[in-house]
């Protein structure tokens, strides 16, 4: 079966803001990658991640996608 969590997940957020917001994305199990993904989640740039966390600024009125990877041992 290849479905299932260590294949990642997938984040979209949606800043409704008027001013740009701080997101971080935390787990139990430390994130392995963090990678932004296009609306269509075909990714775009891999992101650094921070003591295993996504930090990420959302901009002002916008969509994000962001694709997690858990590191499962």
């Amino acid at each position: 079966h290849d479905d299932g969590i260590e294949h990642g997940l997938v984040a979209r957020v949606w800043n409704q803001a008027r001013t740009p917001s701080a997101a971080r994305f935390t787990s139990a199990t430390p994130w392995q990658t963090a990678q932004r993904l296009t609306h269509i989640e075909t990714p775009i740039e891999p992101l650094p991640l921070k003591d295993g966390a996504l930090e990420a600024t959302i901009g002002a009125q916008r969509i994000e996608t962001f694709g997690l990877k858990p590191a499962i041992p």
